[in-house]
């Protein structure tokens, strides 16, 4: 049935899009699974795969890629988008704490053994065996006990078996624990002991991991309320990059105009107005992409150059970091309905023209052979 499904599939997404259908990864990967699949199934039926009677549930497994559509899905979903954005920013974070976290226990850990080692620690008294009760008498088992406390899990039974004389309890030396098991009396040091445990694990590390979620949270909801998300920053340099593919941070007027309607609002233009795709019918008037994915008359790209209205340097090329500025500028214009957006911007203009000087050391010479003409 599933064979059936998949090539159906492939049938109606092909007569659909025709030769579009293969310009998609996705749909690549599926028509290379679906061959795959068919040409073993067919060597199965022949039988010139009795050696390797795998092969047929091998073809089936490799179906599952498909699953990885799902990751789509994340991009295109605020929510997770947001939630992902939150564990990258937070990793490092908690990598960090969680260092401080096994740094306090191994520290308690050394203090409650060389102070609680001998100490005699009574079986729980619903009944759990001996050996479920952990003590100071090994590294391991101190380590296992402090973490147990850090949930609050049997840690004032703790404090009081430590702390109390149990009957028949004698200070004992190594030799005497090795002759008769541990016996010990209790000390009062396990009141200070693990009133400081407590207070600084559990309710100052642990805390520290939840306010760190919390801070990368509103961070991420915020980077994701902007007008332009990371994602849209992305589509516009891989976008560029295919128009200057030797990275120089220019490209001409007219292949921006190209650019723009192959990105999407608010970055692009590609859902406005007409239909600019390639494959539609075009007239001597049009001038075509370099990629041949958008072709476009002189009246169009002039207006997108007019209203974008960027500068242009001694190469008569327009450089990213004003493309970037002239496209978030109304970005946040479009998003809030404003004819003209007021910033004052110098102070971002300073610091972003200091980093993309020196980035490109041509963009500063090509500007000051701009002023000079």
């Amino acid at each position: 049935m599933f064979w059936a499904i998949y090539h159906l599939e492939f049938l109606v997404k092909l007569a659909g899009t025709g030769r579009d259908y293969f310009r998609r990864r996705w749909n690549q990967v599926d028509f290379i699974l679906l061959t795959i699949h068919d040409s073993i199934s067919l060597l199965v039926c022949l039988e010139l795969l009795t050696c390797l009677p795998g092969a047929f549930k091998l073809a089936i497994v490799a179906r599952g890629v498909k699953f990885g559509k799902i990751l789509r899905f994340v991009r295109t979903s605020k929510t997770m988008s947001v939630i992902l954005s939150t564990y990258r920013i937070i990793m490092g974070q908690l990598v960090n704490i969680g260092l401080l976290f096994f740094l306090f226990i191994f520290i308690f850990g050394i203090l409650g053994q060389n102070n609680f080692a001998f100490v005699q620690v009574v079986p729980y008294s619903d009944g759990m065996a001996p050996e479920h009760v952990y003590t100071f008498s090994t590294f391991v088992g101190s380590i296992i006990l402090l973490i147990q406390c850090a949930t609050y899990q049997k840690w004032d039974y703790y404090l009081q078996q430590l702390a109390m004389r149990q009957p028949g309890c004698h200070f004992q030396t190594v030799q005497d624990v090795q002759r008769e098991g541990v016996l010990g009396c209790g000390s009062s040091l396990a009141y200070p002991f693990f009133i400081a445990f407590i207070f600084i694990v559990p309710l100052i590390t642990m805390n520290l991991f939840i306010a760190v979620v919390i801070q990368g949270y509103d961070l991420s909801l915020r980077e994701y309320e902007a007008e332009l998300l990371p994602r849209h920053i992305d589509d516009l340099v891989e976008k560029w990059a295919e128009y200057d593919p030797n990275a120089t941070g220019f490209i001409s007027p007219q292949n921006f105009a190209f650019l723009l309607h192959e990105l999407p609002p608010p970055v692009g233009l590609k859902d406005e107005g007409f239909q600019y795709e390639y494959n539609q019918k075009t007239t001597p008037q049009h001038l075509i992409s370099p990629n041949k994915k958008v072709a476009l008359t002189q009246k169009q790209i002039f207006k997108v150059i007019s209203n974008y209205n960027l500068a242009l340097y001694s190469n008569e090329l327009l450089h990213f970091k004003d493309a970037y500025l002239c496209i978030s500028h109304l970005a946040i214009c479009r998003r809030h309905n404003l004819t003209k957006l007021a910033i004052n911007q110098s102070n971002v203009i300073t610091q972003l023209n200091s980093s993309w000087y020196t980035l490109f050391p041509a963009l500063k010479r090509h500007k000051a052979e701009n002023r000079s003409r």
